[in-house]
């Protein structure tokens, strides 16, 4: 969903998305162009303004927002910025702004926990007032949780969620599947979710930190968690390395670590240098470390993150978020602090999709979030019931889908190149994943009496 122009606050009282689409793109079109017009035109008699860093408060720098130079409070991550506010993506640096969304912080809002014996609308958990629901899966969904609906922007979200498309059903009200009809809802940036740098991303639901990567690439920049094997990524995702990056020495006695003349010692499997002040930290890849607190004592350590956005480049080179402290980017061991021997070139890793990409073209296979992703191609955005994957199905041509004989000659595409399809089936009868006559590819998932079993799936691991 698109951010709104920055002069463009809607009151909660705001009723647009019900009006039909037509009108509604051109309400909203009028409606920015001339609240941003007369934003940009009144901002041309301050914009001469000037300000300094140095001048401005503590946690704020001068920068030009289009209002002109002022005064604005910069940030790293979403919790830099107060209720009501959330980190952007400016660059180089990014700051605070205001939602585009105007709501009295109150209870029953984001993140609330809501049972879904509760219903969706007027939910006693969820501020229904302001357009707070109850968002699950199911009807016997344990996470779910109040959000707002029908949202019109990213900027209508907080900081780390994005304005996100979804099908109207199933919900905490029904496991019946809708199909075709969709709605909004402000829902956290997790896996696949679109993102241009690190602090748009929440973390995973298991608490890996997510990295924004892919910027440039085709559907544009991912949040993707890191991992350690593909058993830390979904069915349909694969660990791949994203960049080396530079990592303490691994160690099982002090002497592995002073083979090379260096001071350090062995620490819970890691050479480290102990210290008592920062003065006892020389600096390593070029940037100052702190005496650091930790399990097993003192011991310096890098600057302290938790995302990539923390981490200034070092020596021209870019650094990366990894376990909580920065680190640069390296091609071998010969780039890691090469005065003091005591680093090591490793991969850091992030869940990718087999696919690609997070969102495909919308015919037969590609990935998909909502049914209005598949509506290329004319079919629906199938949920696979055992590996979570989300594709396109595609209408089947010349005829009907037999339950005997599947699709008929010539009537479902066939499975893309590198997918991990092992056959392409059709629905015979509405199911709960797509209607009748949808080509779909599927998986398998085991065997059952000898008997392999299969599941809805394109790019999913087959079991």
């Amino acid at each position: 969903m698109p951010i709104a122009p920055k002069a463009l606050r809607r009151p909660r009282s705001t009723v647009v998305s019900a009006l039909p689409a037509t009108v509604l793109s051109f309400v909203l079109a009028l409606v920015a162009s001339l609240v941003f017009g007369a934003a940009m035109s009144a901002c041309s008699s301050s914009s001469a303004a000037s300000c300094t860093s140095a001048g401005c408060p503590k946690g704020d720098a001068c920068i030009d927002d289009g209002d002109g130079p002022r005064c604005l409070r910069v940030c790293t991550s979403q919790s830099q910025c107060t209720g009501g506010t959330f980190c952007n993506d400016g660059q180089p640096q990014s700051w605070c702004v205001a939602s585009t969304l105007e709501v009295t912080r109150g209870t029953g809002q984001w993140s609330t926990s809501c049972s879904p014996t509760g219903g969706m609308n007027d939910n006693p958990a969820c501020d229904s007032a302001d357009n707070f629901l109850c968002y699950g899966a199911s009807p016997t969904d344990a996470t779910a949780f109040c959000t707002y609906f029908d949202c019109l922007y990213d900027g209508d979200c907080p900081g780390g969620w994005s304005c996100a498309t979804i099908n109207e059903a199933p919900n905490v009200d029904t496991v019946s599947r809708s199909f075709g009809a969709t709605r909004t809802a402000c829902l956290p940036r997790q896996y696949c979710a679109s993102c241009k740098l690190d602090h748009d991303c929440s973390p995973a639901p298991d608490g890996s930190q997510e990295h924004c990567v892919g910027q440039g690439t085709p559907g544009g920049g991912f949040c993707a968690p890191q991992c350690a094997t593909s058993s830390d990524c979904a069915l349909d995702a694969t660990c791949a390395p994203q960049w080396g990056v530079c990592a303490a020495l691994r160690c099982t006695a002090d002497a592995d670590c002073q083979a090379n003349g260096s001071a350090q010692v062995c620490v819970a499997g890691a050479c480290q240098r102990t210290c008592s002040a920062d003065s006892d930290c020389p600096a390593s890849n070029g940037m100052p470390q702190h005496c650091a607190v930790g399990s097993t004592g003192k011991a310096c350590a890098a600057q302290a993150c938790s995302s990539d956005d923390d981490c200034p480049p070092t020596l021209g080179t870019f650094q990366h978020c990894n376990a909580g402290g920065c680190t640069p980017e390296c091609g071998s061991d010969a780039d890691c602090d090469p005065g003091a021997n005591d680093q090591v070139c490793i991969p850091l890793s992030v869940c990718t999709p087999r696919a690609g990409s997070c969102e495909g073209s919308g015919l037969f296979c590609s990935p998909c979030r909502s049914d209005a992703d598949c509506a290329a191609g004319g079919g629906f955005c199938v949920v696979s019931t055992y590996s979570k994957e989300r594709f396109c199905s595609q209408p089947v041509q010349n005829g009907t889908c037999s339950s005997t004989t599947g699709p008929p000659p010539g009537g479902c595409p066939s499975i893309p190149t590198g997918a991990s399809a092992q056959v392409v089936a059709c629905t015979s009868t509405v199911t709960d994943f797509a209607p009748t006559n949808q080509c779909i590819g599927e998986v398998t998932f085991g065997t059952a009496q000898g008997m392999t079993q299969f599941d809805p799936g394109c790019w999913a691991q087959n079991r």
